[in-house]
């Protein structure tokens, strides 16, 4: 839990010195990084807390012609236990002003909190 603790803090203090994005979220538990720029465009990663055992789950929103998913894994919490919960973390690629609209969305399908994010 240190670790995860520590990544959280490492990636709020990336946000907060690259100013490349917006967010319309709050949490403190959520967190995003511009960690780059190429010849197509920025790169974000947004970290997420989840617990995929159960149900719930994040759902990535986007404009496929501006932005791209480049990868999504899956941290657990330590110690791993049986319906313990972790990380998922979300890496796109997008041009500026692309958005990307995260959802946590519950068994059922129904949306319990989301989250914008615009490239800058």
């Amino acid at each position: 839990m240190k670790k995860i603790v520590a990544i959280f803090a490492v990636f709020i203090c990336f946000a907060m010195i690259s100013g490349s994005f917006a967010s319309t979220s709050t949490d403190k538990n959520t967190s995003v990084d511009m960690t780059g720029l190429n010849s197509h465009g920025h790169y974000l990663t947004v970290s997420l807390p989840c617990n995929p055992s159960t149900g719930y789950h994040w759902v990535a929103e986007y404009n496929h012609s501006k932005v791209k998913l480049v990868s999504k894994k899956y941290i657990p919490d330590n110690p791993i236990i049986c319906g313990s919960g972790g990380v998922d973390i979300f890496t796109f690629e997008g041009k500026k002003g692309a958005s990307v609209h995260m959802k946590y969305v519950s068994p059922n399908g129904k949306v319990i909190e989301g989250h914008i994010y615009i490239i800058k």
